[in-house]
């Protein structure tokens, strides 16, 4: 109640303060479009953080292969998976085309890397003297392993190559580790290149 009279407040007297208010509602994946606020159907998502960096950046591109992630992990995992590996070529795109970078013709792992290369994230792009430098480069390793790992679930089980007409595919679980994998590391691409600028 208490939050619905600050609200008033602020779409009356600071347009500042409401849009304020509206950016917090949209991170937390709160609908805000009809007459009253409807909180998201599902619970905690891994790709709430990623709507409100979309959302920031007008991105109009991640916003449908998040709502069509959401739409399709427990009904159609192979959609669902197809998806997450284009999520990670929308952010990474989405990056290069920020700082100028050419991307045009690169598969998933050369984005990665490119993208990866243009924030300074490669591994050897960390000095040895650095604290803890062979712990962030393996990291880092980890991170161009799991978009490889992304790829090729993506080219035997997930949408885009036809399959074989008795073939088995892969579950809802299966299709959250690939949506999980690919937020993560595009959520970690967007802070890193959010930091960059700052």
């Amino acid at each position: 109640m208490r939050f619905i009279r600050l609200w008033s407040r602020a779409r009356v007297g600071d347009a500042a303060r409401a849009d304020e208010l509206l950016a917090h509602l949209h991170r937390d994946s709160i609908d805000t479009s009809g007459a009253s606020f409807k909180l998201p159907a599902r619970g905690h998502s891994p790709l709430q953080p990623l709507a409100a960096v979309a959302s920031s950046l007008t991105a109009d591109q991640l916003h449908t292969q998040i709502e069509r992630i959401h739409a399709s992990i427990e009904s159609d995992p192979a959609l669902a998976i197809g998806t997450a590996k284009e999520l990670v070529e929308t952010t990474c795109k989405t990056i290069l085309a920020d700082l100028g970078e050419e991307h045009v013709t690169l598969d998933l792992g050369d984005l990665v890397k490119a993208a990866s290369k243009a924030l300074k994230l490669l591994p050897d792009g960390v000095p040895n003297e650095a604290k803890g430098a062979d712990a962030v480069k393996k990291t880092l390793r980890s991170l161009g392993a799991t978009v490889a790992g992304l790829g090729e679930m993506r080219n035997f089980y997930g949408s885009g190559h036809g399959q074989d007409g008795r073939a088995r595919g892969l579950t809802p679980r299966h299709a959250r580790l690939a949506v999980g994998a690919a937020s993560t590391l595009a959520m970690f691409l967007f802070e890193t290149h959010d930091a960059r600028r700052s």
